[in-house]
């Protein structure tokens, strides 16, 4: 990440730094009031929401594919064009999977309809009823957090409460990793309070945790940029942060000069290397921080057991 400075040049509200093996334990220990946590596998990964990366798995084929695939299976004729506008896309993959958890009984928002097209559903939300950027309703967030936690791309960006869940998936998904051309992982660090100071379009969304209880587990929240277009949903998240500062700043507002009086950064990227995993390792595991704790039930188990096996990879300790 490029060092992201305000004009005056003496303070920035977007921090990066490398931590030792110090560091990583007074960033367990340390007391974070109000602030939300994030783990990346790969230091250098974009944060950005998982529809709109562009980079490793991309959410707009991601969600062409679920969509396309979704409407052959199901013998609905439709033909779906390349260069499709990305929120329908949003709209009808979301709609497929309220409708298919529906169909199984499981606790679902009432969306107020059902539909046999979500295609068709999503294109006229967008194109005759004008929603574009503001079609996601209360209903319609709660149903693109569920959806999200499980492996759908969506406008939003996952964090939790808690440092060791960060820590939990920062390190599963760096052991996938640690072979490739990086040389660490890293945790992303939101003050909350401060970034929905800068930032007056940032919703902090707490998800039904009744419907979900892997994201109780996790202590999750999401944050959702509102009224934002495509091509600004892809620009990572830091650097949006960082020009509302700068533009807040610039204009003189007494909200931005008091945060850039604190010295306090509003978002802080901590890269660890590679080289702490298996001390990371340790402590997760004599603490339980691991799948049986943060998903309930027989898939947390199972998934417990494939982590032993991928921390089997690391070095002894000597």
């Amino acid at each position: 990440m490029s060092a992201v400075m305000t004009s005056s040049d003496r303070y920035s509200p977007v921090s990066s730094r490398t931590l030792d093996l110090d560091g990583l334990r007074d960033l367990v220990f340390e007391p974070f009031a109000s602030h939300a946590f994030r783990g990346h596998g790969i230091a250098g990964r974009d944060l950005v929401p998982s529809a709109y990366r562009r980079d490793g798995p991309c959410g707009y084929d991601t969600l062409l594919r679920m969509m396309e695939g979704h409407l052959k299976y199901n013998g609905v004729a439709v033909d779906v064009q390349e260069g499709l506008d990305i929120e329908v896309l949003e709209i009808a993959d979301l709609r497929i999977f309220h409708e298919l958890c529906n169909a199984q009984g499981l606790p679902v928002p009432d969306l107020g309809s059902t539909t046999d097209n979500p295609y068709t559903e999503a294109s006229d939300m967008i194109f005759k009823e004008g929603l574009r950027g503001r079609w996601m309703d209360r209903r319609w967030l709660e149903v693109a957090c569920l959806a999200q936690h499980y492996g759908v791309p969506t406008r939003l960006l996952d964090w939790t409460t808690d440092v060791n869940v960060a820590l939990h998936f920062a390190a599963g998904s760096a052991l996938r990793h640690m072979d490739g051309p990086g040389d660490g992982f890293c945790i992303w660090v939101l003050d909350l309070d401060a970034a929905k100071a800068v930032m007056d379009d940032m919703e902090v969304v707490r998800p039904d945790y009744s419907r979900n209880p892997n994201m109780r587990a996790q202590s999750g929240v999401m944050t959702l940029l509102r009224n934002r277009t495509a091509d600004e949903l892809a620009v990572p998240f830091d650097r949006q942060l960082a020009e509302s500062f700068e533009r807040r700043l610039a204009e003189g507002d007494s909200v931005a000069e008091d945060i850039a009086g604190s010295g306090e950064p509003v978002l802080q990227r901590l890269d660890v290397p590679y080289g702490l995993l298996g001390d990371l390792a340790r402590y997760l595991s004599s603490h339980r921080y691991d799948s049986s704790r943060y998903r309930p039930g027989y898939e947390g188990a199972y998934l417990c057991m494939r982590e032993c096996m991928d921390y089997s990879r690391l070095p002894d300790r000597r």
